[in-house]
């Protein structure tokens, strides 16, 4: 599809005759495709660029006062990527692989320029800029999907927390014994305990016989119901309590084991709540 406006292409080049032979060459098999603005220096380019809407950049190697890979490197931390030719007075491997490090699509030798060599580094330029900002696209939506999967695990953290927080004020309230069978090891010798509350973030286990050492990770067993295997789960020590037990948070419980632990706390506090006095 034909462009209806012309491009805007900032043409930097310290020398008036080479910008005037590049504005001829590249003007060559499209005229009037073009509109230059033309600039000396790197600091004229980069307030060329910063002040008007611009397409294209043809920018000379070296300037006074700036490579062009500075340049380069300089417009692309402040907008969307530019479609960049760099012209070289002679043959500098070094100085095109910085440019095209920064991010220019082509580097021509000021020498060998031809009409059709900056037709077709425009071209490749402009496909070069599509690839970039595709890239610089996919970067910002990954880097927004992290921010919120962050969000979202910390609101999750939170919200475990503030209920575990509600467990542990209700343990401070008062004991109620449990009716789930429970053993816990450490070092794999397994004792036998009593359950003092129950919840899917953590248990208060109590008549102990041994306190394991504060942030130890246990091998806890549960009997959450008759005729079936016990619940196996692994828990890190958070605190003693004042009753000689110690309470535990679950580490890493699956889906299905969330819901077992919910269910057998529902019914023990049920079944306890029925119990006659």
């Amino acid at each position: 599809m034909q462009r209806e406006t012309p491009v805007q292409v900032v043409l930097a080049d310290p020398n008036a005759r080479d910008r005037e032979r590049i504005k001829r060459l590249t003007s060559m098999y499209t005229a009037g495709r073009y509109e230059f603005r033309e600039a000396a220096t790197g600091e004229e380019t980069l307030h060329l660029i910063g002040a008007c809407p611009t397409d294209c950049l043809l920018l000379s190697d070296p300037l006074p006062d700036m490579k062009a890979a500075q340049v380069v490197s300089s417009i692309h931390r402040e907008r969307a990527p530019l479609p960049t030719i760099v012209f070289g007075d002679q043959s500098d491997p070094a100085a095109a692989a910085d440019a095209l490090q920064a991010g220019a699509a082509s580097y021509l030798e000021k020498r060998e320029l031809t009409a059709h060599a900056i037709s077709s580094a425009m071209q490749d330029a402009f496909a070069h800029a599509d690839l970039l900002r595709l890239q610089h696209e996919e970067h910002e939506r990954a880097a927004r999907q992290r921010e919120r999967d962050e969000a979202q695990e910390q609101r999750r953290q939170e919200e475990e927390r503030k209920q575990l927080v509600a467990v542990q004020e209700q343990h401070r309230r008062g004991l109620t014994m449990l009716d789930v069978p429970l053993q816990w090891s450490l070092g794999g010798r397994w004792r036998d305990a009593s359950v003092c509350d129950l919840s899917t973030l953590g248990a208060r286990i109590e008549d102990v016989g041994a306190l394991p050492p504060e942030g130890s990770i246990l091998e806890l067993s549960m009997q959450l119901l008759e005729g079936v295997a016990p619940l196996r789960l692994r828990a890190e020590v958070i605190r003693p309590t004042e009753s000689g037990g110690f309470e535990v948070a679950f580490v890493r419980i699956g889906r299905r084991d969330k819901i077992l632990l919910r269910n057998a706390a529902s019914r023990a506090r049920r079944a306890t709540k029925n119990k006659p006095s």
